[in-house]
């Protein structure tokens, strides 16, 4: 259940808190809790969001205590199945793992094992691949992964949603990342206006001219 958490593609289900903590809670569900992680003091600030990002602060503690006994689980799966078609997806629960627990290279290995065993079904393990080349500032190797999830799934909702953050964050390429934002803007509104936001955030003279 751990490591399920970070490969479920659906809407947020946000709670009855201030935009604060559901941009934080958008971040996680969306797989990405080291920026969920980032945006947690703004929601620690913000009266109305404060209770749900302090749940949110002990529930990450619980999960990484978890991790050693998820691993065992799924390592136990790994070995104990005769379905190959399975063990793609349990290398890439090891790399949802070693992801949680902010230990980028391990994270880089699995996600890579997970594209060689099933490079065409795998635009999930690149997106998640693009994220750890972002926060290990390789922005190139982060801009090819995206562009290879895009590749395999060109209308993936996440792969939208973690580019067009990656594109403000990153790269300060505003015309993208507000075109990422478009794409969003039925399928999933809240994740069209954390890009938004993210690039109101962007200063002017820092902004590509793309």
């Amino acid at each position: 259940a751990v490591a399920a958490h970070w490969t479920r593609q659906r809407p947020p289900a946000l709670a009855e808190a201030g935009w604060p903590y559901q941009v934080v809670e958008s971040l996680d569900q969306a797989g990405d809790v080291y920026h969920a992680l980032e945006e947690l003091p703004r929601a620690l600030a913000d009266p109305q969001s404060r209770e749900a990002a302090l749940q949110f602060q002990q529930a990450i503690v619980q999960r990484r205590a978890q991790v050693p006994a998820a691993l065992k689980e799924v390592e136990g799966e790994i070995y104990g199945t005769e379905r190959q078609y399975k063990i793609p997806k349990l290398i890439f629960l090891k790399g949802t793992l070693a992801d949680l627990e902010q230990k980028d290279q391990q994270a880089l290995h699995w996600y890579e094992q997970a594209i060689e065993m099933k490079p065409k079904k795998m635009s999930i393990a690149y997106v998640r691949k693009g994220l750890v080349h972002e926060r290990l500032g390789q922005l190139k190797e982060a801009e090819q992964a995206f562009q290879k999830a895009f590749e395999l799934n060109e209308d993936a909702i996440l792969s939208h949603f973690h580019y067009g953050l990656f594109l403000a964050r990153s790269t300060n390429r505003k015309k993208e990342a507000l075109a990422e934002a478009a794409y969003l803007a039925e399928l999933r509104p809240v994740y069209a206006k954390i890009i938004r936001e993210k690039v109101e955030q962007m200063s002017p003279s820092s902004v590509s001219k793309n």
